[in-house]
């Protein structure tokens, strides 16, 4: 009976520990994806004339629940370097909003 105990004490608590890992997993999943779409705006933004870069900001119907890309420019140096803040937003899967954001500069050439 006491050895019964036992195991039903350790199997809970590796079950929790299972469950745990799971939604960890879930939350890493969707960090990883906000941050590849941000790199992604990221690198079309980079792409566009010097000039045409501008802030927008924008609803996705991606991958993650509610997305939404933010793109903030601030000119600098005499307006020869941007400096260009890319932000996702969602909602994780406990409904609370998640962010990341990713920063860079570009210098304007010629």
């Amino acid at each position: 009976m006491l050895a019964a105990a036992i195991l039903l004490i350790a199997i809970s608590g590796l079950l929790a520990a299972f469950i745990s890992c799971i939604l960890l997993n879930e939350a890493n999943s969707e960090l990883i994806t906000a941050a590849h779409d941000a790199e992604y705006v990221l690198e079309q933004t980079k792409a566009m004339a010097y000039v045409a870069i501008a802030n927008s900001s924008y609803t996705d119907w991606g991958v993650l629940r509610n997305e939404q890309r933010q793109i903030d420019v601030v000119s600098g140096a005499g307006d020869y370097i941007k400096t260009i803040t890319v932000t996702i937003r969602w909602n994780g899967r406990n409904g609370r909003q998640r962010e990341f954001q990713l920063v860079t500069q570009i210098a304007r050439t010629g």
